[in-house]
């Protein structure tokens, strides 16, 4: 409350409760110097105002730098490097559709496809592992409707 008291934000009440405190506590009191120092060393510091032109040498100081990180990040580079990158990027498609194949290959194409149907069933997957609590709880509720 001593920050709220050193702006006079206090209420009444608040201000009567806090006069009775600071007169019992010598921490509170000291806290309240420093408090008071600090405001008043601050309401005594000469104001000065910029030069000329300072805020818009900081903005476009600002706007400089942050088109030279666009820049830098997407600086062209030479088609040579770009063409490589694009080569790279065939490449490993093209091995992974091979690879695709290869594993794929031997069996008949709707045998590959029930697979691929079977292996997005929700069948495959459990609700509930049955040594978990839910798993329990499921075969108990289960058998409850056996009976």
């Amino acid at each position: 409350m001593i920050s709220l008291h050193v702006d006079g934000q206090l209420g009444p009440m608040e201000e009567k409760l806090f006069a009775e405190h600071i007169q019992h506590c010598a921490a509170c009191r000291e806290a309240l110097e420093e408090t008071r120092a600090v405001r008043d060393l601050f309401a005594s510091a000469g104001k000065f105002s910029a030069p000329l032109g300072f805020a818009a040498r900081v903005m476009a100081n600002i706007e400089e730098k942050e088109t030279s990180r666009f820049r830098k990040f997407f600086r062209p580079g030479p088609l040579f490097w770009r063409s490589a990158q694009v080569a790279v990027a065939l490449v490993v498609i093209t091995l992974g559709m091979l690879s695709g194949n290869a594993l794929m290959s031997g069996r008949g194409a709707t045998e590959r496809v029930a697979e691929v149907r079977d292996s997005f069933h929700l069948d495959v997957f459990e609700a509930a592992p049955p040594n978990s609590v839910a798993g329990v709880y499921l075969s108990m509720i289960e058998g409850s409707h056996e009976k």
